[in-house]
């Protein structure tokens, strides 16, 4: 007799002998036309099959045992403390790294807050409401309702308002003050900009055990000594570049080895194949005894709102519709940090509260 099964990703056809069909027009959604035609749920297919094999088969198979062996490697990553609680300000510290396997998960979860107001996709405007009108106030309701492990916030002012650096930091300082969490200060991108910024930065954040985001190979030499001399930690910036990476860490590392390492991550459709590779290629590195990529990784999920899925209005696409926004946007940032957090990141960044919240929930699942 032959069965086919219909409805399913792909429709396929069997070939089953000696069936006694008696009675099987009682199942529900089997039709005897010509052919037997079964439109049945897997479960229903899975049981009907068995009780086929079972009367079929007199001798059981035995299957072979299969030896498998965990993966051990030589070096561990270097862990990093963010945030000091003895001789800072913060009210408790953040440990990023540390892994001796591909295999453990763990990562400590950032929201993104800027010193002035920007343009932001309508989803996070509507999850924060008026506290975008106080950065400070935000971060303060971020470590209140807990959304978070830290604050990513990001001095954009030197660039969209020209403010000068020591104008800049008065945001950061008020923010020291007022909020206890662990911190990592951005800068604007452009790097002499940055520099100046971080000089003035490390003033008002002596052994805070923040982290400078971010030094790069034009950089790395004086932002790595800043980061020295105050007692924070620094990340390291390169464009998918495993050679870059290694020379830009190790400029760094001649002054402090408190390295986090941002490989860069593009969003999910959008070359997240290279960022996640990446990844892995430095983690197993590092693993393996490459004392040059032997630090945490940081990624950042936030990038994915860079991505149209993620933030344009609902259309019709080949008779479907994109989907709600308020959820929509959330989504592609959890699915571009969690591609990374598989391959190794050890530190997220996120610009909306419930990527945040969701991600929190997942790691309560993997530990």
């Amino acid at each position: 007799m032959r069965l086919k099964v219909e409805g399913l990703k792909a429709d396929f056809e069997v070939e089953i002998e000696g069936l006694d069909i008696e009675g099987l027009e009682e199942i529900e959604g089997l039709e005897i036309e010509g052919e037997l035609i079964l439109e049945l749920i897997v479960p229903a297919i899975t049981k009907a099959i068995s009780e086929i094999v079972s009367k079929r088969v007199e001798k059981k198979i035995e299957l072979p045992e299969v030896e498998i062996k965990e993966l051990e490697f030589p070096n561990r990553i270097r862990e990093v403390v963010i945030g000091n609680t003895e001789k800072g300000t913060r009210r408790y510290s953040v440990k990023v790294g540390g892994k001796g396997s591909i295999f453990e998960i763990g990562y400590a979860i950032a929201l993104d807050v800027f010193d002035t107001k920007i343009k932001l996709p309508k989803a996070v405007r509507d999850a924060y409401g008026d506290l975008l009108n106080d950065p400070v106030e935000q971060a303060k309701a971020i470590e209140e309702k807990k959304m978070a492990d830290l604050i990513a916030f990001h001095i954009i002012s030197i660039d969209v308002e020209n403010k000068e650096p020591k104008e800049a930091v008065k945001s950061l300082k008020r923010l020291l003050d007022e909020v206890g969490m662990p911190v990592v200060v951005g800068g604007c991108g452009d790097v002499k900009k940055d520099v100046a910024l971080f000089r003035e930065v490390v003033k008002v954040c002596k052994d805070e055990g923040i982290v400078l985001n971010s030094a790069t190979l034009e950089s790395g030499e004086e932002i790595g000594k800043l980061a020295k001399e105050s007692g924070n930690a620094v990340i390291s910036w390169v464009q998918l570049d495993i050679n870059q990476q290694k020379q830009l860490n190790r400029i760094i590392a001649k002054h402090t080895r408190e390295i986090i390492m941002d490989t860069t991550t593009a969003g999910l459709g959008y070359g997240t194949e290279y960022s996640f590779t990446t990844m892995e290629r430095i983690r197993l590195a590092g693993l393996k005894g490459d004392e040059d990529l032997a630090y945490p990784i940081m990624t950042a999920g936030s990038n994915a709102w860079g991505c149209r899925e993620a933030w344009m209005k609902d259309t019709t696409l080949d008779e479907t519709t994109w989907g709600d926004r308020a959820f929509r946007g959330p989504i592609w940032e959890i699915g571009t940090s969690l591609v990374s957090i598989l391959a190794g990141a050890d530190l997220v960044l996120n610009l909306h509260p419930k990527s945040a919240e969701c991600l929190k929930k997942l790691r309560e699942e993997f530990a």
